[in-house]
């Protein structure tokens, strides 16, 4: 690029200015790209884990305590068949957060579950016992990957 004169009345950004914002914009679209890449391989996975597997209502009958660092166990019941199963899984959440919040909706996932509240239970149909209360996750797979490949992109457009 020739380096010109600034022309009084219009605004002038040097060269060199222009090249730097350029590779931390290169910089940027590359760490979005590997931060929204990590989080549609985490999301597909978690939708595979669940793909095609039957669910069934159940109930939450244990919410826990919280201990220091905002994990507690959420513990809930189902039933396939005659037979009453039970499953428990060890949820993140920062208490403080789920104080401060409005309606419960923030704090993270070991707060949006409440005593007998009904449930999707994805369950093993070979194994009952094995049990989870996870949802899918495809818009979420899909939106990150969109993102990633929209990042990814940028990064390879950008010319410095």
């Amino acid at each position: 690029m020739p380096v010109t004169r600034p022309v009084p009345g219009i605004p002038f950004t040097p060269p060199s200015i222009i090249e730097k914002r350029l590779i931390w914009g290169k910089d940027a679209a590359k760490l979005t790209g590997l931060m929204f890449s990590s989080g549609a391989l985490y999301a597909g996975y978690k939708t595979y884990e669940s793909w095609n597997l039957p669910t069934k209502r159940g109930y939450i009958y244990d919410v826990g305590v919280p201990n220091s660092i905002g994990r507690r166990k959420i513990k809930w019941r189902y039933q396939v068949g005659t037979e009453t199963y039970r499953g428990e899984q060890a949820m993140g959440g920062i208490f403080l957060f789920e104080r401060l919040s409005w309606g419960g909706r923030t704090g993270g996932r070991a707060f949006q579950y409440h005593l007998n509240d009904p449930v999707q239970i994805t369950y093993n149909p070979e194994q009952p016992k094995i049990s989870s209360i996870e949802q899918t996750m495809i818009f979420h797979t899909g939106a990150l990957s969109f993102a990633a490949a929209a990042s990814f992109l940028t990064y390879f457009l950008i010319q410095v």
